[in-house]
Formats: C-alpha cells, structure tokens, sequence
C-alpha cells in the first residue's frame, strides 16, 4: 500500500501577502484556521495584492492572539486587531467576487501607507462560516469563506501560491476520485481546481489537475506529518483526546 502524509501546512492571515508555514493547524468546514481573515485594498476597495500591488512584498506577517502583527523594514511592527462589532461592513472587490469586510481603522491605514507608499487600508473578516460573496456577471452566492477562496491540497509547494496543504506519496486515484479521507483529525473530500468564467460557469481546470479543493466533513486538527487513511466504514483508527480524534498508529491510503 502506498503511504501519503502531510509535507507541508502553509497559512495566509493576510490574504495577498507571503504565507506562513505552520506545524500544525485547526481545519474547519470554511477553512484552516485563520486563513484569509485580513485583507489589504486600495480607496476603491479592490483587495491588493503582491502582484496587482509589488510593494506589499515588503512586508511580514504574523499570527499574534486574535490580530496579526505586520512588520517592514524601518518601521516599528503594527499590531492590527479585530475592529468593534459597531464597525459597518464595507463591500470589498477582488476578480469578480464582492466580499463584505470590517475596515481595522485609520492607525492602520497609515500605517500601510508608510509601508507601502500608497493609499490602502485594512480590513478584517468578521464570520467565515457566514460570508455570503456575490460574483459579478453571474447569479452564484458563495456561503462561506471556504467556496470564495477555497484551501487547497496539492504534491508540491509551486502550484500553492496561497495557503494550503502539501501531500507527499498520494495515490493520484485517491485525489481524483472524490472519496472522504482521514486527514490528521479531520476528514475531508477533494475535488479538482476549479475556474470561474466570466459568466460564473465552473469548469475544471485540466485532465491532469495539479491541486484540488478541499471540502471538510468534520473538522480537526491537521499536523505535519499526518497520515492519510481511505475512509470507507466512516470510522477512523485513532484515539479521544481533548474532545479530538487523534491519531495513534499510522495511517495508510487503501489501494
């Protein structure tokens, strides 16, 4: 029998910005824990990022309690917490989506524009479970952070240019044919990448796809080095630990 586990967990706070490799992370049904939860944007609200905005390469991020803390080169880290309930949501774009957003406040814009030498400002996403993203030309509303930007699953790092999981030692059927899997604690389907045209028609991306979507049955934890089990009696080996199924012995794809 072939062996998969998990090479790689890769975290992005900051969506657009450098992603973080983890040891470890929470997976629930809208995502990994944390991810994509801070969002920079331009004065018209279309979100930036490294390539649409180059100089947003300067600047580091990491997790820090509820906030995040941005650092660049010559200026004192800011550390940007989530904004006050009163704060309205404001109507983001970005390719197509319009995704609604707290605005962190103006300490942190000009914080940005110290940084980056533009006009932007932050903005914080109050309820990945309950996002609800129009997509312009089309009549499909995304319900959760997980259909706008989906986590991944991909065999390599290079077709991960976000956050997402890298799998060494999958059986290629086992990504393709739709099955639920143990992942850590967790138990998951993948499907392959999907585009979105500019009518919002969903077509796949290749024959051959280099990384699938994740769709979370049960959420758990997911840890480097986790082991990879074909789930087909809806039980997974393992043992109760903090309320969580934990692995105990490793865990091997069905062929």
């Amino acid at each position: 029998m072939a062996e998969a586990h998990v090479t790689s967990l890769r975290l992005c706070p900051v969506r657009g910005l450098k992603p973080l490799p983890l040891q470890a992370v929470l997976l629930r049904p809208w995502g990994l824990e944390g991810d994509s939860r801070w969002m920079i944007a331009d004065t018209s609200g279309h979100v930036l990022d490294t390539r649409t905005c180059p100089a947003l390469a300067r600047l580091s991020v990491r997790v820090a309690g509820h906030g995040v803390l941005l650092g660049c080169a010559g200026l004192r880290p800011y550390h940007a917490r989530p904004p006050r309930r009163g704060v309205p949501m404001q109507c983001l774009r970005q390719r197509g989506a319009r995704i609604m957003m707290r605005d962190v406040g103006d300490d942190a814009a000009r914080w940005l524009r110290r940084a980056v030498g533009i006009a932007c400002r932050l903005y914080w996403l109050p309820a990945p479970e309950l996002v609800c993203t129009y997509f312009a030309g089309s009549t499909h509303f995304a319900q959760t952070l997980a259909e706008t930007f989906p986590t991944w699953v991909s065999t390599d790092l290079v077709h991960l240019s976000g956050g997402g999981i890298v799998l060494a030692g999958a059986d290629k059927s086992m990504l393709d044919h739709g099955q639920p899997f143990a992942l850590g604690s967790a138990v998951v389907r993948l499907s392959a990448q999907i585009n979105r045209s500019g009518g919002g028609a969903a077509q796949a991306e290749s024959a051959s796809p280099r990384r699938y979507r994740v769709q979370v049955e049960k959420a758990g934890m997911v840890w480097v080095g986790s082991r990879v089990i074909q789930r087909e009696s809806g039980k997974v080996p393992g043992r109760h630990a903090g309320g969580s199924v934990l692995a105990d012995s490793p865990l091997r794809t069905q062929q």
